[in-house]
């Protein structure tokens, strides 16, 4: 998977941002960080995987993929932030293990890339979490065509003072 495109998009979303709110990316690499965690979490919720104690199922196919492209946005932030290689092609790691086991070790990941931000621990997250989507049934133009669509509702939350 390759998304020079969606990183291009980010970096105008992600200036917007700066400007609006007098930062950078050093400025709020820890914040970034924990809102990519964050919306894992809130994905997370959505897929039910982990509810044990429960009979009800995920949430709708639109409303996971939603919740994920918001994970999207923030894991291509960071790697703007890194000025990690935007032409790189990612390989998903599709895990044998289950979904709930898979989002724990992408969050572990993220914890690891907070505390030792380089490429190599970047990229190893990024082809983690992909690999969650693509588990899902998510292919690169599911992620292209959702991102375009929140990235256009971002956008527009600035413009409303969101």
């Amino acid at each position: 998977m390759q998304f020079k495109d969606l990183y291009e998009l980010q970096a105008e979303l992600d200036q917007e941002i700066h400007k609006l709110h007098n930062t950078n990316y050093q400025k709020t690499m820890k914040e970034r960080t924990l809102a990519f965690i964050v919306e894992l979490g809130e994905f997370a919720n959505e897929t039910r995987c982990f509810k044990y104690w429960s009979l009800k199922g995920p949430s709708p196919r639109d409303v996971i993929l939603e919740e994920y492209i918001d994970g999207l946005h923030f894991i291509l932030s960071l790697g703007l932030a890194i000025h990690y290689d935007t032409n790189t092609i990612f390989e998903p790691i599709v895990s044998d293990k289950s979904l709930t086991e898979d989002i724990l070790k992408t969050y572990e990941l993220a914890s690891s890339f907070n505390n030792n931000v380089s490429f190599t621990s970047y990229n190893l997250l990024f082809n983690t979490f992909l690999g969650i989507g693509v588990k899902l049934g998510f292919n690169e133009t599911d992620l292209k065509e959702a991102y375009y669509t929140k990235n256009n509702i971002n956008h527009q939350r600035q413009h409303n003072n969101y």
